[in-house]
């Protein structure tokens, strides 16, 4: 059920997504062809290029702008407002239905990144330029730095795995804190997204603070040997992604409760 409930969300929010993620792409070639383009070198012209590149970038910024309040504005309208009445009917635990919405805003948080780095390199990267980053990312040079890393106590593959599991805890985290602050907002029997706005700060101060002492705890314990900077660094992706993961279950068991036990619907 939890996989028809994720392809159900990939549908209801595709129509939003894909049209914005190709405009970005499609601006990002135009821009790049404009500004090769001599045509708009001289006179008036040239004001061209600078508007366009100046709508690429807001168009950048957009992009994951646009991404955050669809995720917030889905969330919202199928679990809080009137449609929240039959999205709470359907025959499966509010568990699932907070996995399959999780779920897909994260991957469309991850699509975001991804076309927003395709679209950079459509408009910066020439086929020289892309055979310099082939050429920095060849097996020789990753060689290097796999070296350099171990001469310094590091695994190479270990740390770009922590690293990448590292960004998607935190992708979550980031989403599971807008429904917490939403599942907390709905509580209240007026000013209900109101309250969810004021409710995300309050979350994100109490979970910022707590973050900041765990992350200062292997600085001043034992780990810290003669060679402390590197132990410190050595703790410090497994404890951001042990920590981080911690905050993302603390957020998803309010969101969960709440919307299983404490429903108030408009």
């Amino acid at each position: 059920m939890l996989s028809k409930l994720i392809k159900y969300e990939f549908k209801s929010t595709a129509k939003w997504f894909f049209p914005l993620y190709a405009f970005t792409v499609v601006l990002a070639q135009l821009t790049k062809m404009l500004i090769s383009s001599s045509i708009f070198e001289e006179g008036m012209l040239n004001i061209i290029p600078t508007a366009i590149t100046s709508l690429y970038v807001i168009s950048i910024v957009a992009t994951f702008i646009i991404t955050f309040f669809l995720i917030v504005y889905r969330f919202y309208k199928s679990m809080v407002t009137n449609e929240g009445y039959l999205t709470h009917t359907l025959p499966v635990t509010t568990t699932k239905l907070i996995l399959s919405k999780l779920i897909s805003a994260t991957l469309w948080a991850i699509l975001a990144s991804i076309i927003a780095l395709i679209s950079i390199l459509i408009l910066y990267f020439d086929v020289t330029e892309f055979q310099e980053l082939k050429h920095f990312f060849s097996s020789s040079n990753l060689q290097l730095i796999a070296e350099e890393l171990s001469s310094n106590g590091f695994s190479f593959i270990l740390t770009i795995i922590e690293a990448i599991v590292l960004v998607l805890i935190t992708i979550c985290y980031y989403i599971l804190k807008i429904y917490a602050a939403i599942a907390i907002g709905q509580l209240f029997n007026t000013q209900k997204l109101l309250a969810s706005f004021a409710f995300y700060f309050v979350l994100g101060f109490i979970t910022q603070v707590i973050s900041i002492f765990i992350m200062l705890v292997p600085m001043f314990s034992d780990w810290i040997s003669s060679d402390g900077s590197i132990d410190f660094f050595h703790t410090l992706l497994p404890t951001g992604i042990i920590s981080t993961f911690l905050l993302c279950v603390i957020h998803f068991a309010i969101t969960n409760y709440i919307f299983s036990k404490k429903l108030n619907l408009e």
